[in-house]
């Protein structure tokens, strides 16, 4: 692995933001959990009234949905808040709405962290990136599965469900810290 030199001057300047914050989290919280249940409320009642309408607020509702995973991905690196206890019942509650198991997660996450970008070492959570000799010694048939794998339809459609209903669901990563999951629903 190549070693980057980054100025210390520049590490000094990230210090501030290592810190966790009470208040912080907890207007994190209020101002992603709030709109996203205000909005649901909305979506109820607009029902009768109009399908674009509540179509429009799932929309937006989206963003909100985004930042509440957003907190679980935080706690999920123990960097939300410093109380464990509170960290994880956080955690789990967004994961209540994100669907995506907070137990699971994380340790698959980190793995993911440890080696994203190694060449070497493609494991979890990497998309399969082949290098231009890899993909010249693929087979015609290869080539087009690799295309089709790559495909929009694949990539935003096919593979985010796959991943929520399935791979965070199931005990398929066979690695030593996975040798004790479970499925879960």
């Amino acid at each position: 692995m190549n070693r980057i030199t980054v100025d210390k001057g520049l590490i000094k300047s990230f210090v501030k933001y290592t810190k966790t914050s009470k208040y912080k989290a907890f207007i994190q919280i209020v101002n992603s959990f709030g709109p996203f249940i205000g909005i649901w409320i909305l979506m109820y009642y607009a029902f009768d009234y109009s399908y674009w309408l509540t179509f429009g607020l799932g929309l937006i509702n989206a963003f909100f949905l985004v930042r509440i995973f957003i907190i679980q991905h935080d706690c999920g690196h123990r960097s939300f808040v410093s109380n464990s206890k509170v960290r994880n019942t956080i955690g789990y509650v967004c994961s209540l709405f994100s669907t995506i198991p907070y137990h699971y997660w994380p340790k698959s996450h980190n793995v993911h962290h440890a080696h994203n970008g190694e060449l070497e070492l493609r494991d979890i959570g990497d998309i399969n990136v082949l290098t231009v000799r890899e993909f010249s010694r693929l087979s015609p048939w290869g080539r087009f599965q690799y295309r089709i794998y790559r495909s929009f339809a694949v990539m935003f459609i096919l593979g985010p469900i796959y991943y929520v209903v399935i791979h965070n669901r199931l005990p398929l990563i066979k690695m030593d810290i996975f040798k004790n999951e479970k499925w879960r629903l």
